[in-house]
Protein backbone atom coordinates (compact mmCIF):
# COMPACT_ATOMS: atom_id res chain seq x y z
CA UNK A 1 0.00 0.00 0.00
CA UNK A 2 1.02 3.56 -0.61
CA UNK A 3 -0.11 6.89 0.72
CA UNK A 4 -0.48 9.44 -2.08
CA UNK A 5 -0.50 13.19 -1.50
CA UNK A 6 -1.72 15.00 -4.60
CA UNK A 7 -1.84 18.76 -5.22
CA UNK A 8 -4.12 19.91 -8.04
CA UNK A 9 -4.36 23.12 -10.09
CA UNK A 10 -7.95 24.23 -9.49
CA UNK A 11 -10.82 23.54 -7.09
CA UNK A 12 -12.87 21.91 -9.85
CA UNK A 13 -9.91 19.61 -10.60
CA UNK A 14 -9.89 18.62 -6.95
CA UNK A 15 -13.60 17.76 -6.98
CA UNK A 16 -13.30 15.64 -10.15
CA UNK A 17 -10.24 13.78 -8.87
CA UNK A 18 -11.87 13.14 -5.50
CA UNK A 19 -15.00 11.72 -7.13
CA UNK A 20 -12.93 9.41 -9.34
CA UNK A 21 -10.69 8.20 -6.51
CA UNK A 22 -13.41 7.90 -3.88
CA UNK A 23 -15.68 5.88 -6.20
CA UNK A 24 -13.12 3.08 -6.60
CA UNK A 25 -13.82 0.31 -4.06
CA UNK A 26 -10.12 -0.65 -3.97
CA UNK A 27 -9.21 2.69 -2.35
CA UNK A 28 -8.65 2.13 1.36
CA UNK A 29 -9.13 5.77 2.36
CA UNK A 30 -9.45 9.18 0.70
CA UNK A 31 -9.42 12.67 2.21
CA UNK A 32 -9.96 15.92 0.33
CA UNK A 33 -8.77 19.36 1.45
CA UNK A 34 -10.63 21.65 -1.00
CA UNK A 35 -9.14 24.97 0.11
CA UNK A 36 -5.62 23.62 -0.40
CA UNK A 37 -6.59 21.70 -3.60
CA UNK A 38 -5.08 18.59 -2.01
CA UNK A 39 -6.04 14.92 -1.90
CA UNK A 40 -4.62 12.18 0.27
CA UNK A 41 -5.46 8.59 -0.47
CA UNK A 42 -4.33 5.10 0.45
CA UNK A 43 -4.23 2.56 -2.36
CA UNK A 44 -2.35 -0.42 -3.74
CA UNK A 45 0.65 0.83 -5.73
CA UNK A 46 -0.57 -0.22 -9.19
CA UNK A 47 -3.98 1.41 -8.67
CA UNK A 48 -2.56 4.58 -7.15
CA UNK A 49 -0.05 5.03 -9.96
CA UNK A 50 -2.80 4.57 -12.58
CA UNK A 51 -4.98 7.19 -10.88
CA UNK A 52 -2.13 9.69 -10.58
CA UNK A 53 -1.18 9.11 -14.24
CA UNK A 54 -4.77 9.80 -15.31
CA UNK A 55 -4.87 13.04 -13.32
CA UNK A 56 -1.53 14.02 -14.87
CA UNK A 57 -2.76 13.30 -18.40
CA UNK A 58 -5.80 15.51 -17.81
CA UNK A 59 -3.40 18.37 -17.01
CA UNK A 60 -4.59 18.85 -13.43
CA UNK A 61 -1.59 17.56 -11.46
CA UNK A 62 0.75 20.07 -9.82
CA UNK A 63 2.60 17.76 -7.44
CA UNK A 64 2.43 14.22 -6.04
CA UNK A 65 4.35 12.43 -3.32
CA UNK A 66 4.21 8.72 -2.62
CA UNK A 67 4.93 7.03 0.70
CA UNK A 68 5.18 3.26 1.01
CA UNK A 69 3.30 1.77 3.96
CA UNK A 70 3.67 -1.67 5.39
CA UNK A 71 0.44 -2.85 6.97
CA UNK A 72 0.64 -5.95 9.15
CA UNK A 73 -1.50 -8.83 7.78
CA UNK A 74 -3.66 -8.93 10.91
CA UNK A 75 -4.68 -5.29 10.30
CA UNK A 76 -5.24 -5.45 6.54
Amino acid sequence: MRLYLVLLQRPDSTQRAFARINDDPRIASCIVEPAQRRLRFLAPESLGEALVERIYQEGDLVWCSRHALEIPPEVA
